[in-house]
């Protein structure tokens, strides 16, 4: 079964659960509204940008690393943490980094 995207947009937005799609260079190609409200950026801001542009040096270090470990094993990342967010609360976190493979088991970004 294959929804259009305005419909999948729509559902992943209810979802409680900050989720992205990033392209294999770090860019922000989409997110949901608990991503945007966890970070405290809006989405028109974070889509086309990087960590870099959207977050501290010391933070898009890490995320980059973390996307790289993904991009470089084909394989996913899961972890937990604590992380801040913007509303200033500490949250326990499952963080999943999943690669978005094509056919040829080429790697076309992360989620």
């Amino acid at each position: 079964m294959h929804f259009n995207e305005e419909f999948d947009d729509k559902i992943f937005n209810l979802i409680p659960n900050p989720m992205f799609y990033k392209d294999v260079y770090g860019k922000y190609l989409w997110c949901n509204t608990a991503f945007e409200k966890a970070i405290g950026v809006k989405r028109e801001v974070i889509v086309g940008n990087t960590d870099y542009e959207i977050t501290t040096k010391q933070v898009a270090d890490l995320f980059a690393s973390l996307d790289n470990q993904v991009i470089n094993t084909k394989k996913a990342n899961n972890y937990e943490t604590t992380t801040s967010h913007a509303d200033g609360l500490m949250y326990d976190t499952i963080v999943s980094r999943t690669p978005n493979l094509d056919e040829g088991n080429k790697v076309l970004g992360i989620k």
